[in-house]
């Protein structure tokens, strides 16, 4: 079995550098490739985290900066299979995937371990997670580490190597050569522990299920709360019988609270945000969905949809056209509303982002 595959690069006149390989050496060190040494906190059993956590990973090696992004850092709601998996090492991700990933923010530092350079990289993600569920950090092959001299003034040079197995104790790698040149994925799993109660008190009033225009479909939440600010960021929104689609600030905007009493509004992807056709106020918060497509739901929506507003698998709210009367949600152009007295109505052109039953 090989024990580890020594990599040197010369520079030739075109100014490229080649890699030649070369017999495996006898003593290691160097030339073993990069892994990680440490994950805090540890998942070596599946423990609890917050649903703000951070995550460091300690590499042994410094890792090139250009692979410490997120095409090669995940954090996946949900375990992620085989599938899941070779789909992230061959980025850009599906669309299929997105909604299931967090955004994270992304810090490495450099630091010197007994003479030894390593980097450490810190991972907080950009939203709280949902309580109870499981969720996977995935490290993916691809994960570098830095190209260098083998020493000062040498025209060899080491690094440039995927993501692997760490040496033994007695500081030989194991791996094949096979490993060695394709690297290989790591994965961590935690589980969160019960999320906190969500403020404010989202509730779906009103439904737009057959629109007139292009691209018009739209459910809108009110914050029925009287003293609560309501945040929808990380909620997802899904028919009942179909996986839910993660929400996300439309038109590239930020995430913003809707306040006590407010309404928040979310339209398809390719709403005609400039021309803004249903006149949403300024006062909405206005979200769409977090993954690719131009429709709100997998399949729009049909007449005898059940809506629902989801936290992880906790649902907050739904509108069901059966209890809103009518058995079915309106015809072409109009949508259907909730009163402050819980009677539900139709509205010719809805009315999103406004008072209903006016």
């Amino acid at each position: 079995m090989w024990r580890v595959l020594r990599a040197s690069m010369a520079l030739v006149a075109s100014g490229f550098f080649i890699l030649v390989a070369c017999s495996p050496p006898e003593t290691v060190g160097l030339e073993n490739p990069p892994c990680v040494l440490n994950v805090e906190p540890d998942s070596a059993s599946t423990p609890t985290i917050s649903v703000t956590p951070t995550f460091r990973v300690k590499f042994s090696k410094v890792m090139q900066p250009t692979t410490l992004t997120s095409e090669f850092i995940y954090l996946v709601r949900g375990q992620a299979d085989y599938n899941f998996i070779r789909d992230l090492e061959a980025a850009p991700v599906s669309d299929s995937r997105i909604p299931f990933l967090v955004d994270l923010d992304i810090k490495a530092e450099t630091i010197d371990e007994n003479g030894v350079k390593r980097t450490l990289v810190t991972l907080t993600p950009k939203r709280s997670l949902a309580g109870e569920e499981l969720y996977d950090l995935v490290l993916v092959r691809g994960l570098r580490d830095e190209l260098r001299p083998v020493a000062e003034g040498d025209i060899r040079y080491t690094g440039s190597r995927p993501l692997n197995t760490c040496p033994a104790q007695n500081d030989i790698w194991y791996g094949d050569l096979a490993s060695y040149r394709t690297g290989e994925t790591k994965v961590f799993t935690y589980r969160t522990e019960i999320a906190p109660p969500r403020p404010g008190d989202p509730q779906i009033v009103e439904v737009m299920a057959s629109p007139s225009l292009a691209n018009g479909e739209y459910i809108e939440i009110l914050n029925a709360s009287s003293n609560e600010s309501l945040d929808l960021c990380g909620l997802s929104i899904g028919k009942v019988g179909v996986g839910g689609r993660e929400l996300a600030p439309a038109n590239g905007g930020t995430c913003k609270q809707i306040p006590a009493g407010g309404y928040a509004v979310i339209v398809e992807p390719d709403y005609d945000f400039t021309g803004n056709p249903y006149q949403i106020p300024g006062s909405a918060v206005i979200f769409t969905i977090k993954q690719g497509g131009t429709t709100l739901f997998s399949g729009n929506l049909s007449s005898g949809d059940t809506v629902t507003l989801l936290d992880g698998a906790k649902e907050l709210s739904r509108a069901d056209p059966v209890a809103a009367s009518g058995g079915a949600w309106p015809s072409t152009g109009k949508s259907r509303e909730r009163c402050d007295n819980g009677t539900w109505q139709d509205k010719e052109n809805g009315s999103p982002g406004r008072a209903n039953c006016q």
